[in-house]
């Protein structure tokens, strides 16, 4: 079998041969093509296959719902293929399937849909994926991801949900649902007005990107879903996407191509179809060009399709696109085709090459053995040797579990990163090339100097402290603590792991290092017994009355650490009374095969059987209860490997002496029994391989023994009342439990408060309290705020919160939206205030979703960036930014990083850091340029440390886990190899992040809440400034009315700002003194916080010397303030095309130093840019590139796509 390779990105200085991703072209062969008419009925059941859609202009406005609702439009049944579902024990048509139907008119796309459920399961609001219904997303004029929205039928009546805004602007209310539901099926018609969607109605001969899924939840969480095309559960990416050609009237055809399989192996037949459909009244004459180039003359008779079907023999393994054409020789146009699909190698051939690999990483490590012994640096090539030595067996793994183009994939870029590695390995050897020294961390304390950390360093040759670090490594749970000794190997320095308080709440009764399950109803018990034991301090005592009955039974069990395939020896000290046959077994391998105690009434004896697992790596070893025993004692158990090659004993708390502390209320009890075997020990492992670990608390994890006795506790929304003098006293018992055992570990990077923190709650009596409490302090009379809000409440505790489930333009939602913030950040803050009373240096941050900017709706959550920085000393967040998203992908991402440096000078975190898609099925060389390039750039926008989301492996599809990066060698080879990157340059990094050009940009929530242009204004103001190498800083509502902007800044621009409080008014007021001011719009600054308009005079003196630009739409504004910015030559550094104009895919990040001009350039595009560097207007006289040693001509300079530079200019 040929395989073929080439390289396609240059990469990042030293660590291109990460960016050398294979390109994987399969070679193919095609037979005689036939030819088939289709009736409109015959098409309409192929168009569910593929991507491709006739869209039907509609000559009346449909009314009911359901798919019939367009009966002369064309539709899609779903599912029509089998990797269409993906729902694990998905049992057919009945359980899950849609019909739907599109068509448009000038003012709406129609959408119309009849799905068929068994269950009928609707979540509303945020969650609304998480319930049946539907996900729907455009995708952009530039093919980039679209808005998306959420449709689903609830108790209350249909609901539109829209998840992400797109350039979208107008509210999500003019999207119309109508919807009911008949037996076990639910029709729905969604009308979109075009401004809804991105795009404009689109001509003849226009298209419009569009995908929907299906989502199932038959009662306890979202099964899974049916998807029309890739794209919204499988990552956010419009690539795949269906494509709606809009219909002529008359007098025209379409032509597209589809392939009846998206995958086959080597040697394997597929069939591809070119389809020609005439949409005339007429015959019309065409000529099809098939992929291998021959013609097909045909006449297609009025309102019919040509099908050509033509097999196709994939003859290697890779990307396999097909092309042809169509001529209309009626029509006298030509219509260009293309469809992909993949070729996989055989398990055969994956062996052979994956066994190639294998004794290249044996090679590598003796050459790397004799770099050590010659002191040559090794850095990043120990990256790709580790990288490649963990995915041999991962490859393995994927071909036994049918992932066949992932291993397909993996093998051809292991494959060139082994032939790579060992030719760098032997010119090392040879002294032809030298080796790279990098600072990397060593254990210690870490410090924070703006916005980059500092800590000791060793290049292997020197060491110092106090030296910058940026710090990156994976996040997640069983497979980040097994390879936290290798994760510095891998390039990275830090870790994120986490443990919640169901990991030291326990109930009253429990003995650490055990649980208690069952079925039925027997009282059998399980109980530390400290009046009898052999030789220890307790023993566990198992005892039931009886009867025996069928399926009933007790089960007391711990999740053992095993080595797959291995043999071990149980041992444990018995002692009996009133035993009954067989009421007592514990399980040696599966149930069917047990150990069972001897019967009757005996002494202390020692009992030994063997314990066979099978090939896993955790098992759980029961003590099952199902039979009659006066009282059955256990102590001294070990189970130890039977082979003897490791004497430690797996079982924890098998004497059975540790116990937990009850509580003073008896509520629950303490135990550090999981605290001890988990951060203690990760922490210890950490510290001996310099691996800076941080620990997310996991509030989220609360006791569920106790919100089951405690009811109270729960909410209406999701999670518990946080507020509830119980939680709180659960809460603070886990930190007062866990922060002395981990606090002084010099291991401890920070502890993270919460996990994607969102508290939505109108309900609970904390709430309700709280509610009236911040009303009194806000308005003091109830006249007041009857009047504001236009009511006639007696008393505060009369009005209800308000129920919404999106931002409302009123001021009831501002008041909302401002209590819930105070009410989440005072509890967070709380959280720090306990932790800081044990530990006062340990740095904390909350993992809050990197929203603020992006959707208005989060201020629903809770979370606000500036509340959250008065408790915490890093920034922390959870943003993402994924391939294809292009620009605005890795914009969005960094402007909330930009925020947030500007709210609190200290260093960002991204603690979850998301850069693959969950359930990505992409497997590219794109992917790993991507993650290269998002690690790098995001560090240049003040994030110092990034944890990825996530380390771990999985073979269900419909998991979050799948597709991550624990899945892909090459992505993580070049985030290590880029995480050294920024090491090595970390000092220019920290000049890069204090960058500036005395911009800033104003943030206001208040407008955020009444203006759904507001924070459309700001992205594209950010946007137009940091594209044309003109760094922004931010300037939020609180530092306004303190009359405080950012160090520098001397022009503040206040976009789509039309409502600010009048303290922020005055603070604009006296700021106008020293800089100056940039509205647009002509409500600009018009309004207060309570949707009042500000006295005029106020207003007008505040605008008098600002700067007012006519423009009203946020395109608009944009472009307005770029003019502005360029008039003013605030640009030091200009990027130019060779015909004119700035790149507009290229971000550059310019700063001075007094002796040189650093640059930071990346491409976000997928095509490179050819640019002229230009410093002052003119050419610089040196014009070098750190990352890559090159010195470069200032004319032309390539930025190759995805491929970050650090230009120094003199």
């Amino acid at each position: 079998m040929t395989i073929s390779r080439r390289t396609f990105l240059r990469g990042v200085g030293i660590s291109a041969t990460a960016a050398m991703l294979p390109v994987v072209t399969a070679q193919w062969a095609a037979a005689d093509p036939q030819t088939t008419l289709l009736t409109r009925e015959q098409l309409t059941a192929l168009l569910g296959r593929g991507a491709h859609l006739p869209l039907t202009k509609l000559t009346t406005t449909p009314v009911d719902s359901g798919s019939g609702a367009l009966a002369d439009a064309f539709g899609a049944h779903l599912p029509s293929r089998d990797n269409q579902v993906s729902i694990t024990g998905w049992a057919g048509e009945d359980d899950l399937s849609a019909d739907l139907a599109l068509g448009y008119d000038a003012e709406r796309l129609y959408v119309a849909a009849t799905v068929t459920d068994n269950v009928h399961r609707p979540i509303g609001g945020t969650n609304q994926w998480q319930g049946d219904g539907f996900q729907i997303a455009f995708g952009d004029s530039t093919g980039g991801y679209g808005p998306e929205y959420g449709l689903a039928l609830l108790d209350s009546g249909p609901e539109v949900y829209r998840f992400s805004d797109g350039s979208v602007t107008s509210p999500v209310s003019d999207v119309t649902l109508t919807a009911r539901r008949d037996g076990t099926q639910t029709h729905y018609l969604a009308a979109f007005p075009w401004a809804s969607t991105g795009v404009g109605a689109p001509g003849p001969g226009g298209s419009v990107l569009f995908n929907a899924i299906v989502n199932d939840n038959d009662g306890a969480n979202r099964r899974g879903w049916i998807q029309w095309r890739p794209g919204i559960a499988t990552g956010k990416s419009a690539q795949e996407f269906v494509r709606l050609a809009a219909l002529p009237e008359s007098g025209a055809c379409q032509a597209w191509i589809t392939l009846d399989e998206d995958q086959v192996e080597v040697g394997a037949q597929v069939k591809a179809a070119i389809l020609v459909l005439n949409w005339d009244d007429a015959d019309r004459r065409v000529e099809v060009i098939g992929p291998d180039g021959n013609t097909t003359p045909a006449t297609i008779p009025a309102h019919t399709t040509l099908q050509l079907t033509i097999p196709i023999t994939a003859t290697t393994a890779g990307e396999l696109e097909i092309t042809a054409s169509v001529k209309d020789l009626t029509g006298g146009t030509t219509i260009d085709l293309a469809a992909t699909g993949r070729v996989t190698m055989s398990a055969e051939a994956i062996a052979q090459e994956i066994a190639k690999v294998a004794a290249s990483v044996e090679t590598a490590r003796d050459l790397l053995a004799r770099c050590e012994d010659r002191a040559i640096p090794t850095h990043y090539e120990r990256v790709d040797a580790t990288t490649l030595e963990k995915f041999v067996g991962y490859t393995r793994d994927d071909v036994t579990a049918g992932q066949r183009w992932r291993a397909t994939y993996n093998t051809v870029a292991m494959t060139g990163m082994a032939e790579r590695l060992l030719t760098r390995l032997r010119s090392l050897v040879a002294g032809t090339a030298t080796g790279m020294r990098v600072p990397r961390y060593v254990t210690g304390p870490i410090g924070r100097d703006d916005w980059l950390f500092t800590g000791t360093v060793s290049d292997g040759k020197t060491t110092q402290s106090g030296q910058p670090v940026v710090f990156s490594g994976p996040m997640g749970w069983a497979e980040v603590i097994s390879d936290i000794p290798k994760l510095a190997d891998l390039g990275f320095n830090t870790c994120a792991l986490e443990m919640g308080p169901q990991g030291a709440i326990v109930p009253a009764d429990a003995i650490p290092g055990w649980g208690t399950t069952g079925v039925g109803d027997a009282a059998v018990t399980f109980a530390r017994d400290a009046s009898v034991s052999h030789d220890s301090v307790a023993a566990l005592r198992v005892s039931f009355a009886g009867p025996k009955k069928p399926n009933s039974y007790r089960q007391f069990f711990q999740l053992l650490t095993v080595e797959p395939g291995a043999t071990y020896r149980v041992r444990a000290w018995i002692k009996g009374q009133d035993v009954t046959a067989r009421a007592v077994s514990i399980p040696t391998a599966t149930w069917a095969t047990r150990y069972y105690p001897p019967e009757g009434t005996y002494d202390w004896q020692q009992v030994e059987f063997t314990l066979t697992p099978g090939n896993v790596s955790t098992y759980r070893f029961s003590i099952i209860g199902e039979g009659p025993v006066g009282a059955l004692w256990i102590d001294e158990l070990t189970i130890t490997r039977a082979d003897g090659a490791d004497p430690a004993n797996i079982a924890g708390n098998a004497g059975f002496d540790d116990a937990a502390t009850v509580a003073a209320s008896g509520e629950y009890a303490v135990s550090t029994y999981a605290i001890d075997r988990g951060p203690v020990r990760w922490l210890e492992a950490a510290a001996e391989a310099n691996i800076a670990m941080s620990l997310l608390l996991a509030p989220q994890y609360f006791p569920a023994f106790l919100t089951a006795k405690h009811p109270e506790l729960v909410l209406a929304e999701n999670g518990y009342d946080v507020h509830h003098p119980l939680a709180r006293e659960v809460i603070e018992a886990f930190l007062r439990t866990i922060i002395p055992k981990i606090a002084k570990s010099p291991a401890l990077h920070s502890l993270i408060l919460s996990n994607e923190p969102r508290y939505v709650d109108t309900t609970s009596a904390s709430t309700k309290r709280g509610w009236a409490q911040y009303l009194t302090a806000h308005y003091r009379d109830i006249a007041e705020l009857n009047k504001v809000y236009g009511t006639a409440y007696r008393t505060f505790d009369e009005v209800p919160a308000p129920g919404v489930r999106a931002v409302e333009p009123t001021v009831q939602c501002y008041d909302w939206t401002t209590f819930n913030t105070r009410a989440f950040a005072s509890w967070h803050a709380w959280m720090a205030e306990v932790i800081h009373s044990i530990a006062p240096d340990i740095p904390v941050h909350s993992k809050m979703v990197g929203s603020t900017l992006k959707d208005r709706n989060y201020l629903l959550w809770g979370p606000d960036p500036e509340q959250w920085a008065t408790f915490s000393q890093l920034s922390g967040n959870d943003a993402s930014n994924y391939p294809g998203q292009g620009v605005d992908g890795f914009l969005g991402k960094f402007a909330f990083y930009d925020l947030q440096a500007g709210i609190a000078r200290t260093p960002v975190f991204d603690s979850e850091d998301h850069v693959i898609p969950d359930r990505s099925t992409s497997y590219s060389k794109v992917e790993a340029a991507h993650v290269a390039a998002d690690l790098w750039q995001g560090a240049l926008h003040g994030r110092s440390a990034t944890t990825f989301w996530v380390w771990a492996r999985t073979t269900e599809v419909a998991s979050n886990l799948a597709g991550s990066m624990l899945h892909r060698p090459d992505v993580i080879a070049a985030a290590g190899r880029t995480s050294l990157d920024l090491n090595r340059f970390a000092a220019e990094v920290a000049l890069l992040q204090g960058a500036g050009s005395g911009v800033g940009i104003v943030y206001s929530r208040t407008s955020s809440v009444y203006s759904s242009q507001h924070l459309a204004a700001v992205r594209e103001v950010y946007k137009a400034l940091l594209m044309n190498g003109i760094p922004v800083h931010f300037v939020t509502e609180s530092s306004l009315s303190r009359q405080q902007v950012p160090d520098g800044v001397k022009l503040v621009i206040a976009p789509g700002t039309t409502h600010l409080s009048a303290a922020c008014l005055q603070g604009l007021q006296v700021l106008a003194r020293k800089v100056q001011l940039v509205v647009a719009g002509a409500d600009a600054l018009t309004f207060n916080e309570r949707n009042q308009a500000h006295p005029a005079g106020d207003r007008t003196a505040v605008l008098r010397d600002a700067t007012v630009l006519p423009a009203e739409s946020p395109a608009d504004i944009g472009a307005a303030v770029l003019d502005l910015a360029q008039r003013r030559r605030l640009a030091a550094v200009t990027l130019e095309r060779t015909g004119g104009g700035a790149p507009t895919t290229v971000e550059w990040r310019p700063v001075s130093d007094g002796r040189r001009w650093l640059v930071g350039a990346t491409n976000y595009g997928a095509q490179a840019e050819v640019v002229t560097v230009r410093l002052h207007g003119r050419q610089p006289l040196e014009l070098r590139d750190l990352l890559s040693g090159e010195r470069l001509d200032p004319s032309p300079v390539e930025l190759a796509p995805l491929t970050p530079r650090l230009l120094v200019l003199r």
